[in-house]
């Protein structure tokens, strides 16, 4: 049994300050040593196979806990271009394109310049598609006979490669050179346990948010001046990408100063004071297109802290695990990556509030 009030109902996820730890079962991929080997996609088009085969051989003499798979292994006949390279995702944790002077481009608004040998356009297309999935860091381009490139690839890994210079009987320095750019390339690659991609798409308020919530009703009491309860905390959201659908964990210190009839009755007139850890799970998350948000949380957990003689003595009848449930609505803000809106619940009397979030750690 564990000391964390929700890890039985997550068993596979532990959230703590926004970070994730997936717990999974024994990866199953190839083993060198104590590590699982990074599965890298090699793409070409269909006539630059053999190119894309010597790209192959060249990755596993730079890296040999490197597993290079060529695109036919994914791309099986019939099937669409981006349902391959979803599957081709969830395999592999980086990719090399070979590009090559497959086409002739001329230019429409420039009939006199010289035409461009240029690869063909649906390796560029995949090159982007995947370069947008995993990181341009993790995608690198194999360049066979100074095939033109696109001005707006600057800053990617472009590796020169020398066709003649792999022959065992014809080693080239511009060979060795594109193996050690293709080592150094593959050293950065993090491998992730089997059929799990590397990266994952997420809802935009995905990730870590802070917030305040003041509350106006607290179980019924009224909220006013000089009284005040406020909670300080994070919401931690995982959302899908249609926004239909999505959870996480709310936590935070709620802060009271209640000035109260009953308190200036007791001796001394202090108000009552204190602090209680919260923790809550979210559910139903719904993103409308209009860029609110509505939610549902559950109490997971009512902790008091800081508190002796001063404390509520209501605070009693809600401290614990209860499971109330509250409904949030956030609207997006005026400023950069803010919400605001209300927080409210009808359990124990009735509480609501205004509150504020600002995203601070996307996923």
């Amino acid at each position: 049994m564990s000391d964390v009030p929700w890890a039985e109902d997550f068993p596979l996820m532990w959230l703590k300050e926004g970070a994730v730890v997936a717990v999974q079962s024994a990866a199953e991929e190839p083993i060198v040593g104590s590590v699982a080997k990074r599965v890298v996609f090699v793409g070409s088009s269909h006539e630059g196979w053999e190119d894309a085969e010597l790209t192959c051989k060249a990755l596993k003499e730079s890296d040999s806990t490197v597993e290079p798979r060529l695109w036919k292994e994914f791309f099986a006949a019939g099937s669409l271009t981006f349902e391959a390279l979803e599957d081709m995702l969830n395999e592999c944790c980086g990719a090399l394109f070979v590009v090559r002077p497959d086409d002739i481009v001329r230019h429409a608004t420039a009939p006199h310049a010289a035409p461009a040998k240029m690869p063909r356009g649906n390796v560029l297309l995949e090159f982007g598609l995947v370069a947008g999935r995993l990181g341009r860091t993790n995608v690198a381009l194999c360049q066979f006979d100074k095939a033109a490139l696109p001005s707006d690839l600057t800053g990617m890994t472009i590796i020169e490669m020398d066709r003649e210079g792999y022959s065992t009987e014809n080693r080239s320095s511009r060979a060795a050179e594109a193996r050690e750019k293709l080592s150094r390339w593959s050293s950065r690659l993090l491998s992730t346990g089997r059929k799990v991609a590397r990266t994952a798409l997420f809802h935009g308020y995905t990730g870590q948010w802070e917030f305040q919530l003041q509350l106006n009703q607290w179980h019924s009491f009224a909220i006013e001046e000089p009284s005040h309860a406020v909670v300080n905390g994070t919401l931690s959201l995982f959302i899908s990408p249609d926004g239909e659908g999505g959870h996480g964990f709310a936590e935070g210190i709620l802060s009271y100063h209640l000035d109260t009839a009953e308190s200036r009755a007791r001796e001394g007139g202090q108000p009552y004071r204190g602090d209680l850890h919260l923790i809550h799970k979210i559910e139903d998350v719904e993103c409308c297109p209009d860029g609110s948000i509505r939610m549902t949380t559950h109490t997971q957990g009512v902790y008091p802290i800081n508190e002796g003689e001063d404390r509520w003595p209501e605070i009693r009848r809600f401290t614990g695990t209860e499971p109330w449930t509250f409904k949030w609505t956030l609207k997006a803000g005026k400023e950069a990556r803010t919400l605001s809106g209300s927080v409210e619940t009808s359990a124990a009397g009735g509480t609501t509030g205004q509150i504020g979030a600002t995203q601070k750690r996307r996923a």
